[in-house]
């Protein structure tokens, strides 16, 4: 889950939007996605692929990223120059494992990666969303948006497979799946690509799933790591309360601009603990973010009616004219 703060931000448009008159409504578009691309239904698989922080940059760096899901249980691996983090899933309890404390950014959207096109958190509030259409590389899409105070959000789906293939503002980033196969006639995308105001951060190249079958120990995790309560039909959490940083002018009239990237739990209160900052260019700005941050609250995760803590990261974005 993530969250973010944007200080005197011009958002881009995305797309041109026009009234359709669609035959289905946003509720029974992602349906049909979820249908067409829910991998759950063809039992224990694995998804391998490379990951790319900071693409067709000169800061690209990449790894691989293993996937492993069976049932109600959960692994993953990442593994990126210096940094590695693997994850289980077991008994509803979610173990975590990194070579340093404070997380990489932009990683959140890899840890549910292979349900990202499975269109589970595209909001609850869709029946509000306008409807609209457009072509994209020659493909007609369905898509509904919409345009709300903090960010746009906007969905299209194929109108032939009912795919989800445009994602913006999804945990406010704008998410594209493209190269679509098939395992047991349930969709998949083999590349995906993360952007924040319009730059790529993350690309998700080669992905590849396959059926397997695992050994019950493949899933343990490490013997005294600590877990938190977690699970797959998650409802996530939401913004009840904000609070504005107070600004380092001085600093920032040198720079000009800066975002500062931070990392948390939300906890079953709706309290942000645990907080660690993964970038900030100096400590008047990372004591600025993170005064902001804690003082934000949520209405905390749920699975099924119990709160559950979750992750979260927060980008605050830092602007002068």
């Amino acid at each position: 889950m993530t969250s973010k703060l944007l200080l005197v931000l011009a958002l881009p448009c995305v797309g041109v939007f026009a009234p359709v008159a669609s035959a289905q409504t946003p509720a029974q578009l992602v349906e049909l996605s979820r249908r067409a691309s829910d991998l759950s239904a063809v039992g224990s698989y694995q998804l391998q692929g490379t990951v790319v922080l900071n693409p067709g940059s000169s800061k690209a760096v990449s790894g691989p990223i293993t996937i492993r899901r069976d049932k109600d249980h959960y692994y993953s691996d990442l593994q990126l120059p210096g940094y590695r983090e693997t994850r289980w899933i077991k008994e509803q309890l979610l173990y975590v494992a990194r070579t340093q404390a404070i997380p990489v950014p932009n990683l959140l959207v890899v840890r549910q990666l292979d349900h990202l096109w499975r269109a589970d958190v595209i909001p609850a509030d869709i029946k509000s969303f306008k409807q609209s259409s457009e072509k994209d590389h020659g493909k007609l899409l369905d898509c509904f948006e919409s345009n709300q105070a903090d960010w746009r959000k906007k969905f299209c789906f194929d109108s032939v497979t009912s795919v989800l293939v445009k994602a913006n503002g999804l945990e406010f980033h704008d998410i594209e799946f493209s190269d679509f196969s098939t395992l047991e006639q349930k969709y998949f995308p083999r590349r995906i690509v993360v952007r924040e105001q319009d730059r790529a951060v993350l690309e998700i190249r080669g992905i590849t799933i396959t059926k397997a079958n695992f050994t019950a120990d493949e899933f343990d995790p490490p013997k005294g790591a600590n877990g938190f309560a977690i699970c797959d039909e998650l409802t996530p959490a939401r913004k009840i309360k904000d609070a504005n940083p107070e600004i380092p002018f001085d600093e920032l009239r040198r720079i000009r601009s800066t975002v500062v990237y931070l990392y948390g739990l939300i906890a079953t209160d709706g309290s942000v603990r645990n907080i660690s900052i993964e970038y900030s260019p100096g400590n008047a700005f990372t004591e600025s973010a993170r005064n902001a941050f804690q003082q934000w609250r949520y209405k905390p995760a749920t699975c099924g009616d119990r709160a559950v803590p979750t992750e979260i990261e927060a980008h605050i974005l830092y602007y002068v004219r």
